[in-house]
């Protein structure tokens, strides 16, 4: 995959990432991509939600492809970009690696920007997408 990455995370595998079957169990990777996900909140000053904010990020979706299983031990790598930026919403989309850089999974996420006074989306401010097109790469 010849991807420009904006985050990339390495992560040592635990025993505890087993499943019966032998493999990593599939939840994990959906806590693998929460990480690359709030880097990429955290770099634009939204990571951190507190009382009298009125605004943030939400995931909206989140999906993933398995291509084939993670096994303990390994380090893996999860590396993220900006897939598409759209008015309200930015789709991140997270390649997850094993040791020897063969691709495991695919996944994505549709991350909305919400008002939670109002309870609803709201659209992204010309700020954010000129932050978020600073950190998408060329496809």
């Amino acid at each position: 995959m010849n991807k420009s990455y904006q985050v990339i995370r390495e992560i040592v595998l635990d025993w505890s990432h087993m499943d019966l079957l032998g493999h990593v169990n599939n939840v994990h990777y959906f806590t693998f991509i929460q990480g690359n996900r709030i880097q990429f909140f955290d770099s634009l000053g939204m990571g951190q939600l507190h009382p009298e904010m009125e605004q943030g990020p939400i995931v909206a979706k989140t999906s993933c492809s398995f291509k084939f299983a993670l096994h303990f031990p390994d380090t893996i790598q999860v590396r993220s970009f900006i897939q598409k930026l759209g008015n309200s919403s930015v789709i991140i989309e997270h390649h997850i690696f094993n040791g020897k850089n063969e691709l495991s999974a695919i996944a994505e996420d549709v991350v909305v920007l919400y008002n939670f006074k109002k309870g609803e989306k709201i659209a992204l401010s010309e700020e954010v997408k000129a932050q978020l097109l600073a950190l998408r790469p060329a496809l």
